[in-house]
């Protein structure tokens, strides 16, 4: 799964969920909702102006009466309205229309709508660039100076985000067993981002076979940084491809540090797909692909663009030959495989909590 149309596509088989649409009296808004609701991904609930929004479903060859259609005359009023259909357990998911983002954020924070959680509210967005994958990226911008508290907090809410994407993009049944994989030079920091993520891994294999009545519950993972051909002498692919002959995993996931062509999406952006990876090819070297056609099971991999081409910034001729990396790049690699990390494990382990995991690996 590399593009938001496939993520669509595995949506719509796993039952509509209901959205509840504040200030739905826009054709972009509703034009959005109507296909979510023919693909069986969602039953909208619209909140807004009721003529306007009849009107606009009737232009756009809807059928008024198959909608649920709540009337609200003011954009606070939509707000309110719409996340108290979430609040009650009407809805599942709330969608923003044409109101303010003010007037909807003052009625989520509201109180008595319950939907607090106890943690900071931050901001995932999951987008596809023309010509890339599909990739996330938080906080864009509704916590713009957070303090190192909040920064934990934005951690876990994106921890949480990029588990329920990689059950999208590897739905495993429960007894299934993983081999994760940290790919990359742990001595060289900007590709340290696959080893430091294995670290954050909760390893239960042994567990299982070892105290199963403590462990039983939890999946069986194994977790391997097999270094890099220049350390060890041995290419990445042939020892993984050894070891899951020897544990037979139903599934492998790889962690690695990515290359990018455009700034905005360094050490910024993480990058999920569920064909594979080829290590090393974003700085021209080449290694064996890590996918299902060479390892015979389904391999979802992870990565976090940690070096640019300079080439595409510069005009300077000899920028063409180079590669650089963030000044913090330290802090950007311990935060995004942490995050990549603890993303696995809630997404391995039903029903854990970033508490759980910190007391696992503590």
């Amino acid at each position: 799964m590399t593009s938001i149309s496939q993520l669509l596509e595995r949506a719509a088989g796993l039952g509509s969920g209901r959205i509840a649409v504040a200030a739905a009296h826009d054709e972009d808004v509703l034009r959005a909702v109507c296909a979510a609701k023919r693909e069986n991904i969602a039953q909208p609930i619209l909140v807004g102006h009721r003529d306007e929004i009849t009107a606009l479903l009737e232009k756009l060859g809807e059928a008024p009466a198959e909608f649920r259609i709540i009337d609200a005359d003011t954009d606070a009023a939509c707000a309110q309205q719409a996340v108290a259909c979430v609040t009650r357990g009407e809805a599942n998911f709330l969608m923003k229309g044409l109101l303010g983002t003010a007037d909807l954020m003052r009625a989520v924070l509201n109180r008595d709508a319950n939907l607090r959680t106890g943690r900071l509210l931050s901001h995932v967005m999951l987008y596809e660039p023309q010509g890339h994958k599909m990739m996330l990226n938080t906080d864009g911008g509704m916590n713009t100076f957070p303090t190192l508290e909040q920064k934990a907090d934005i951690l876990e809410n994106a921890a949480q985000t990029l588990s329920e994407l990689l059950r999208a993009a590897l739905p495993l049944m429960p007894e299934a067993s993983v081999l994760v994989v940290g790919l990359g030079n742990r001595a060289i920091t900007p590709d340290a981002v696959g080893p430091d993520a294995v670290d954050s891994v909760m390893v239960t294999r042994h567990l299982r076979e070892q105290l199963p009545e403590h462990f039983g519950q939890f999946r069986s993972v194994a977790a391997l940084a097999p270094g890099v051909l220049g350390t060890t002498g041995v290419e990445s692919a042939d020892m993984i491809r050894a070891l899951a002959d020897r544990l037979r995993p139903d599934a492998i996931i790889a962690v690695d540090a990515l290359a990018c062509a455009q700034l905005d999406r360094l050490g910024r952006t993480v990058q999920l797909t569920d064909t594979g990876i080829t290590p090393g090819s974003g700085v021209g070297n080449d290694r064996t692909g890590l996918s299902r056609d060479t390892l015979g099971i389904p391999v979802a991999a992870i990565g976090l663009p940690t070096v640019i081409d300079a080439g595409g910034f510069s005009d300077d001729p000899r920028a063409a030959q180079m590669f650089v990396t963030p000044r913090d790049i330290d802090a950007v690699v311990r935060d995004a495989a942490k995050l990549i990390g603890y993303g696995i494990n809630l997404a391995l382990h039903d029903g854990l909590t970033i508490g759980d995991v910190d007391m696992f690996l503590s």
